[in-house]
């Protein structure tokens, strides 16, 4: 049995290349603009559960990215409108430690980028069997 649960976030993520900054001596942080859009998943993600066993399943995840500054004046895919992959990496490092789930989990995913009139963010997570993926390869 599948389980499925939708997130809505209200805004334009921020691509991972914005959040973090390098200290002097090379360490790596994440910014405050960071850690408030952690701030804001967590609590978007506040009570929400997934009925998840990792004994018996994986997680699909799908990313939906609409934004308003998708197109440029002269019609063309805004390159400024940022990159979809760098979107992704502390959504879900955010979304499955609120979930208690090891992100490793995640065997699937899709990811659509389109024009809105208004910025949003919407991510779907659904658990499917394990026995649905390919048979393991024995040595």
């Amino acid at each position: 049995m599948s389980s499925i649960l939708k997130i809505v976030i209200p805004r334009k993520m921020v691509s991972t290349n914005h959040l973090y900054g390098q200290a002097r001596n090379g360490r790596r942080y994440i910014k405050e603009e960071g850690q408030l859009l952690i701030l804001e998943i967590k609590e978007i993600m506040r009570g929400k559960k997934l009925d998840y066993d990792e004994t018996l399943h994986f997680i699909k995840v799908e990313y939906y990215f609409y934004l308003s500054n998708f197109w440029t004046k002269k019609g063309l895919i805004n390159k400024k409108a940022g990159d979809e992959d760098n979107y992704k990496k502390v959504l879900i490092d955010t979304i499955t430690r609120c979930l208690g789930v090891d992100d490793s989990s995640v065997c699937d995913s899709a990811t659509t980028k389109r024009y809105a009139e208004k910025d949003c963010t919407i991510v779907i997570i659904s658990t499917h069997p394990l026995s649905a993926l390919a048979p393991t390869i024995s040595a």
